[in-house]
């Protein structure tokens, strides 16, 4: 019973615990229940299953699948930092600012993120910078160790999103959120739709005002 407990908790108990469940594969989610569902009922039925449990949980241990491993495996998008402050006008550290965007597994189909921006007309968003205008997509592609280089995707690679505050009409200050949505080629693969956390943004106004150098002006008349 100790061991078809274990199977119980390696298979199905995490989400319940607090812990967000790796994305298995179908096949070896369907074996992996098999393997548990066959444990109850030897085990229901009073048959030896001690050894065979051994040869299972040494095997999968070997594989390094436990579940915290499998904890560490979960499919979503990594969005640093979620919360960006900018000052209308202000210095180029204060006016402009940068987040990154990157996927934490290999998909296994292309990914596209797509950038909507929650006030176009407190900031421009840019997905690429080296791109004319302001772009608001990022391309993920699968395969490999995600570098990027060679035959290898660029699904680990962090991409650079652009802020920049506009120094619009009104003189107040706003908040709103950068959103984000993800688009897969095949729409049964596990990154179509996915949560995607938002950009929380702030901007501080310039405010408004003209600015007197001199108080008085004396101008000698004509004769």
């Amino acid at each position: 019973m100790i061991a078809s407990t274990w199977f119980r908790r390696l298979g199905r108990s995490a989400p319940e615990d607090g812990m967000r469940a790796g994305r298995l594969t179908t096949v070896f989610r369907r074996a992996l229940d098999s393997v548990t569902h066959w444990v109850e009922r030897v085990s229901a039925s009073g048959g030896p299953v001690k050894g065979t449990l051994a040869g299972l949980s040494g095997l999968l241990l070997l594989a390094g699948w436990t579940p915290e491993a499998r904890a560490q495996s979960v499919d979503g998008v990594t969005v640093s930092p979620t919360s960006l402050a900018l000052t209308e006008l202000g210095s180029s550290s204060t006016v402009e600012k940068t987040y990154t965007v990157v996927l934490d597994t290999n998909p296994t189909a292309d990914v596209t993120i797509t950038v909507t921006n929650g006030d176009a007309t407190a900031v421009d968003v840019d997905t690429d910078s080296g791109t004319s205008g302001n772009q608001s997509t990022l391309t993920f592609t699968a395969g490999g160790d995600g570098s990027g280089s060679g035959a290898n995707g660029n699904w680990a690679t962090a991409q650079t999103v652009t802020v920049r505050a506009l120094n619009d009409a009104d003189a107040l200050a706003e908040s709103f959120d950068l959103t984000h949505s993800a688009t897969a080629t095949g729409s049964t693969a596990p990154y179509h739709g996915i949560t995607i956390n938002p950009v929380a943004v702030t901007t501080t106004d310039a405010g408004h005002g003209v600015a007197v150098s001199k108080s008085s002006v004396s101008v000698a008349e004509n004769d």
